[in-house]
């Protein structure tokens, strides 16, 4: 059993928007994400944790953080709700892959 942690200080903000996640696939492929959500509402930190967790699934799933990145970021690009001037919740920070050897 694998275990992880993440410690969060929420300071003076009304809600903690960082976030974190962690996807291995079936062939052992891990991969980390951690965002750093921008604001302090309860939409931004909605979107920064569905956000890591689809970060996480497509890095590990393309073998890649790059890979990863770059389909999420597509694929966001892309949505209807962001082609308008809504301004982008937040921010992905890291995102790195570690394979079993």
């Amino acid at each position: 059993m694998k275990h992880y942690a993440t410690a969060q200080r929420l300071g003076d903000r009304a809600f903690q928007c960082d976030a974190t996640a962690v996807c291995t696939m079936p062939d052992g492929t891990r991969a980390h994400a951690l965002l750093d959500g921008v604001g302090d509402t309860r939409a931004v930190r909605a979107w920064t944790r569905t956000a890591a967790r689809r970060l996480a699934r497509a890095a590990a799933g393309h073998k890649s953080a790059e890979a990863g990145l770059r389909a999420e970021y597509a694929r966001y690009a892309t949505d209807p709700v962001r082609l308008g001037r809504e301004p982008r919740p937040a921010r992905s920070r890291g995102c790195r892959r570690r394979t079993r050897p």
